[in-house]
């Protein structure tokens, strides 16, 4: 096993990362992406103590890849909000609605999805439902952390 980056001999053995398999072994070669979800413009424009909601919105996965969804963390917002998320098949990623206060504001500690999901290439994550909660405008961009799986490349 290969380590994707050179492990300091000063640190905690917790904070050493995870071995990677090389990619002869696994068939695949893994590179960070991020993708970004950005609500329609109506989201939390209700004002006035009304709700928006957005539902059956979603993210496109390139083609050029599968991606194996590892966190996400939300960039920016201003206020509550409740979402639920699926994949391409309708599984859904969480039991109900999880409120926006339970994720991540920190690109540096994103909320881990475990177990992390893999999403097709060509695929989507999907929106199931949004609800904006805060009653005023809320702009929202929320970033789902992952690699993307790209086929490694045989010798012959």
């Amino acid at each position: 096993m290969s380590s994707p980056y050179p492990i300091s001999p000063f640190a905690p053995s917790y904070y050493q990362g995870l071995p990677v398999a090389p990619s002869g072994q696994t068939g695949y070669e893994p590179r960070p992406y991020t993708y970004i979800y950005n609500p329609p413009a109506l989201f939390g424009g209700g004002g006035g103590g009304n709700v928006a909601e957005v539902q059956k919105d979603a993210v496109a996965i390139d083609t050029d890849s599968d991606f194996l969804l590892l966190g996400w963390y939300l960039a920016l917002f201003t206020g509550a909000f409740q979402i639920q998320l699926a994949d391409s098949s309708g599984y859904l990623l969480q039991s109900g609605a999880l409120n926006s206060g339970s994720i991540s504001q920190s690109s540096a500690k994103p909320t881990v999805f475990v177990p992390s999901h893999a999403f097709p290439a060509g695929g989507k994550i999907s929106i199931v439902d949004l609800l904006d909660l805060s009653g005023a405008l809320n702009p929202t961009q929320i970033a789902f952390v992952g690699i993307k799986l790209f086929q490694a490349r045989t010798s012959q």
